[in-house]
């Protein structure tokens, strides 16, 4: 559709189609000044480059809040268990667990969903989804949502940033 557009800017490891007017972030490439096969990538209609540090700053704040939407692929070495084929039982708990390191399940808060992981495919390759949700002391409510596929050298964490909501009531879900 004339929605989204396909962006080939990393094809050497996923092509993805964006929505029309989003750009990608490598934050690698950005600090090293080559390209980075490593690093975060975060999509969203804010050009970070054509941008001052004062109104990169706020946009993170934004994008951190889901006020400004965006989403992020988090690369990194992929270890031996992790492949097209899938990941053992070994690896999908090694993910779950750095997952959930994240702040939204520190201290102070109420894990309302505790994080799981779930069998899927993306691009062909077996993958899987981890999925939580959290309360932070202050009643916002975090959710986690983050896909996970290897090509068995690097390992993709696909993921809606944090979508936050206020709790009104105890009986709201």
């Amino acid at each position: 559709t004339d929605e989204f557009v396909v962006y080939e800017g990393l094809k050497e490891q996923f092509i993805i189609a964006l929505p029309q007017g989003w750009i990608a972030y490598d934050q690698n490439a950005v600090i090293t000044q080559k390209p980075s096969s490593f690093g975060v990538v975060v999509f969203s209609p804010f050009n970070f480059a054509g941008s001052d540090i004062e109104k990169q700053l706020e946009a993170m704040s934004k994008i951190d809040t889901g006020e400004l939407p965006s989403f992020f692929v988090d690369r990194s070495p992929a270890k031996k268990e992790m492949s097209c084929s899938g990941f053992s039982e070994k690896a999908k708990k090694d993910v779950v667990k750095i997952l959930g390191k994240d702040a939204m399940f520190g201290k102070g808060g109420k894990v309302l969903e505790p994080l799981h992981a779930d069998t899927t495919s993306i691009g062909g390759c077996k993958a899987i989804r981890i999925k939580g949700r959290a309360q932070k002391a202050t009643g916002t409510e975090s959710v986690m949502d983050v896909y996970a596929v290897s090509d068995g050298k690097t390992l993709y964490l696909f993921s809606l940033r944090n979508i936050l909501k206020q709790r009104r009531s105890s009986n709201y879900h």
